[in-house]
C-alpha cells in the first residue's frame, strides 16, 4: 500500500511528461494554445527532473535516473508537439516534389534501373492513364533486378499497397504515414491523377527552411526595435 501510494505522489508531481506534467499542460493549454503550454510543461519537467538528479547524486542513484528520464521524456514530447504543429498548418501541395519521374506498367526493370542511375530518386511511382497503380522501391528494384534480371517489366517489382495523399491533406498527416509506413516516397493524388510526391527529405528541408525563415525573421524584428543609431551600427 505505502509503495502505490508513493508511486501515485511521485507520478502526479508537475514534472512533464508524467500524469502531473499532463495535467498542467491541460491547464496552460486552455490560456496558452496546445503547442506552448506543452512547451511550458516540458521547461517545468526539466527543473523537476534537474532537481531529482541533483539530489539523487548524494542520496540515490535511481533518483538520478528517474530524472534523467524525466529530463529526456519532456524534450521529446516537447520536439513532436512543435513538429505537429510546424506540419499541421501546411498542406501537402505547398511542399511536395513536382519534378520527379514515372515509370508506366509496360516499362522495363532496365528503364526503372536507368532513371535511378540518372537522377537522385530511389522510389517511382507505376502510372496507368495519370493513375497511380503502384510504387518501385529502391529495395524491390534491387531484389527484381537480382531475381528476374532486366528485360522483365516493373509491375513484378512494384508495391501494390502503398500509402496515398490527397493535395488538400495536411502535411503532418503524410509525416505520420512516412514513419508508420517506412516509405521512401507517397504520392500527392489530385481529382485522381497524381500530382507529386511527399518524401521524409524534402519534409525535412522543408522544416530546415522554415526554421531558418524563423531566425531571420526574428532578428529582422529585433532590428525594427532597436534604436536608429543603433540599428545602423
Amino acid at each position: 500500500m505505502v509503495a502505490n501510494i508513493t508511486l501515485v505522489v511521485f507520478n502526479l508531481i508537475p514534472a512533464f511528461p508524467m500524469d502531473g506534467g499532463r495535467i498542467l499542460r491541460a491547464l496552460l493549454s486552455s490560456r496558452m494554445g496546445h503547442t506552448r503550454g506543452t512547451e511550458v510543461a516540458a521547461s517545468v519537467g526539466q527543473v523537476f527532473a534537474f532537481v531529482m538528479g541533483l539530489i539523487g547524486l548524494f542520496i540515490s542513484p535511481m533518483l538520478l535516473l528517474v530524472g534523467l528520464f524525466v529530463w529526456i521524456g519532456a524534450a521529446q514530447e516537447a520536439n513532436a508537439v512543435r513538429l505537429r504543429s510546424a506540419l499541421s498548418d501546411t498542406p501537402a501541395r505547398a511542399v511536395m516534389l513536382t519534378d520527379f519521374s514515372t515509370l508506366e506498367a509496360d516499362d522495363k526493370l532496365s528503364e526503372a534501373m536507368r532513371l535511378t542511375l540518372n537522377g537522385a530518386q530511389r522510389d517511382f511511382p507505376v502510372v496507368d492513364t495519370g493513375g497511380v497503380i503502384g510504387m518501385v522501391t529502391g529495395s524491390g528494384l534491387l531484389g527484381a533486378l537480382a531475381a528476374h534480371g532486366l528485360d522483365r517489366p516493373v509491375t513484378v517489382a512494384m508495391r501494390t499497397e502503398f500509402p496515398v495523399a490527397e493535395s488538400s491533406e495536411t502535411l503532418d498527416a503524410e509525416f505520420r504515414r512516412l514513419q508508420d509506413n517506412g516509405a521512401g516516397a507517397i504520392p500527392v493524388i489530385h481529382n485522381g491523377l497524381i500530382v507529386g510526391l511527399i518524401t521524409m527529405e524534402n519534409v525535412q528541408e522543408y522544416l530546415l527552411i522554415r526554421a531558418t525563415l524563423k531566425v531571420y525573421n526574428g532578428r529582422t524584428a529585433e532590428m525594427r526595435n532597436m534604436p536608429v543609431g543603433m540599428a545602423g551600427d
